[in-house]
């Protein structure tokens, strides 16, 4: 007698599902309804001499149970993505309007309607602290030293102007802090620039603020906060600021 085997099964009897499961690639992931055909397939055309043993007809059912408790997680994660994205987004949305410090790596954005601040944090009074900033050809175009400043949080605000006081063009600039202790020694100092936030951009690799010309990603910023004219009104000013003496 010839008995059946799996390859003589006839590919209608496993192929894909009318409506696609949104969750696997139809094109190459056994889903639910698959494995299900081929495992009612298999019993349909096992050697009636040889037929299944219990304990391999158990295991191919717990791989079933497995496979559809997978395919509901999965679907569950995906709902829960979805409902992260939202709830991101709508924060996010919040944002706009508000100042954010960023880490730019030294970057300096010099805008038509003035340069971005500079933010920089002191953990104790320096003998002296010098400002440098360079154009895109890591130039020097202005240095500025400021004295007598606390420890705390001290804002920078560049003018635009190079050395000789001439208006410098729009555009990319880089700057460098360097501090020196009452022994003379380099301190270090911790710097972020502060830029309004005036737009969303949704990227393929996620959501990103957008301030002028910049991108900023959410792993760049370190506050948020109302922007300092407000906060000012609200709460009196909390920072302490200094005017650059050359």
């Amino acid at each position: 007698m010839q008995s059946s085997n799996i390859s003589s099964i006839s590919p209608e009897n496993y192929r894909l599902q009318s409506e696609p499961s949104p969750y696997a690639d139809p094109s190459s992931e056994l889903g639910r309804d698959e494995f299900m055909r081929l495992l009612v397939a298999q019993l349909e055309n096992q050697d009636p001499l040889e037929p299944k043993q219990d304990t391999e007809f158990i295991a191919q059912l717990a791989t079933y149970s497995s496979l559809e408790q997978l395919i509901d997680l999965n679907k569950r994660m995906d709902r829960m993505i979805v409902a992260q994205d939202q709830l991101l987004n709508g924060q996010a949305l919040e944002l706009v309007g508000r100042e954010v410090l960023a880490d730019t790596n030294g970057s300096l954005q010099l805008r038509r309607n003035g340069a971005e601040s500079v933010m920089f944090d002191l953990f104790e009074q320096p003998s002296s602290l010098t400002v440098e900033v360079y154009d895109e050809g890591n130039a020097l175009v202005r240095r500025v030293e400021i004295n007598d400043l606390a420890p705390g949080r001290q804002r920078f605000e560049w003018d635009g102007r190079d050395n000789d006081g001439k208006e410098l063009p729009p555009g990319e600039y880089r700057y460098r802090i360097y501090a020196k202790d009452s022994k003379g020694e380099s301190m270090s100092v911790r710097s972020i620039v502060a830029m309004p936030v005036e737009g969303l951009r949704v990227a393929e690799d996620g959501l990103f603020l957008v301030s002028g010309d910049r991108v900023i990603a959410f792993s760049q910023i370190a506050e948020i906060r109302r922007p300092e004219t407000e906060a000012n009104s609200s709460h009196g000013k909390n920072e302490s600021s200094s005017e650059p003496t050359q």
